[in-house]
C-alpha cells in the first residue's frame, strides 16, 4: 500500500494553498482552474504573469514526472527475475494405471525415483516451461497432484508422437526396490472436513 503523500504549498507565485493532492496535480485547484482556462483560450492575449505561472507548472510536472520514471526504474531492477530457460528433457512415464508427465536436468538420476515397474515412453529435448504448457494443454486429464494424467486417447496419441519424432528413449535403471507412487483416494474414502468418525447419537 502506497503512502499518501503530504500535502505542499502550491508553487504559484502569491498563492498560498495547498496542492490538490488528490488528483494529483502539483498545483491547488484554484490555480488549476485558471491555467486550465488559459490554456484553453490561445486567441486571448496572456501577460508576462501568466505566461509564468504556466512555466511554473511544466517545470513542476516534469520534474515529478522524471522522479516517478527514476523510482520505477529503481524499483523494478531488482525485483526482476530471469526467465528460467534451463535445457533438460519432458519425459513421459506409465506407472500402474496413469501417466507422469514430467521435467528434468538430468534423466537417469530422476528416473531412480521410480518403482521399477515404471516405463518410460518417451521423452523430448524441453524447459519447465515446456512441461508447464503441456500440463495446461492435458489439464482436462489430470487425475491427482500435479503431474499425473490418465491414460486417454489423446493422452496416449500425443506420447506417440513425440516417440516418433525423438526416437525410442535410451534405457534407464529404475529404482531397485518398489516406490511409493501417490494414487487418487476413491471418493468414498474422502471424508468431509470436520468428520471425526463418532456417530451422533
Amino acid at each position: 500500500m502506497s503512502k499518501s503523500r503530504p500535502p505542499r504549498d502550491c508553487p504559484i507565485k502569491g498563492c498560498f494553498n495547498r496542492t490538490w493532492a488528490s488528483r494529483g496535480l502539483p498545483v491547488c485547484g484554484d490555480c488549476a482552474g485558471d491555467i486550465a482556462h488559459i490554456m484553453s483560450a490561445p486567441d486571448k492575449k496572456r501577460t508576462g504573469e501568466l505566461m509564468w505561472e504556466v512555466g511554473v507548472l511544466q517545470r513542476v510536472i516534469e520534474r515529478q514526472t522524471q522522479q516517478l520514471l527514476d523510482h520505477k526504474s529503481s524499483a523494478e531492477q531488482p525485483t526482476a527475475k530471469p526467465i528460467r530457460t534451463v535445457p533438460g528433457v519432458v519425459y513421459y512415464l506409465r506407472v500402474g494405471g496413469y501417466i507422469k508427465i514430467g521435467w528434468t536436468a538430468d534423466l537417469a538420476k530422476r528416473m531412480r525415483a521410480y518403482s521399477p515397474d515404471t516405463v518410460l515412453l518417451a521423452t523430448q529435448p524441453g524447459t519447465r516451461k515446456d512441461e508447464h504448457r503441456l500440463h495446461k494443454m492435458f489439464a482436462a486429464h489430470r487425475t491427482h497432484g500435479r503431474e499425473w494424467y490418465a491414460m486417454t486417447p489423446s493422452v496416449m496419441h500425443h506420447i506417440e508422437q513425440v516417440a516418433a519424432q525423438h526416437g525410442t528413449p535410451d534405457p534407464v535403471t529404475f529404482a531397485a526396490r518398489p516406490v511409493e507412487v501417490p494414487q487418487p483416494r476413491p471418493v468414498e474414502q474422502i471424508k468431509p472436513r470436520g468428520w471425526t468418525g463418532r456417530r451422533v447419537s
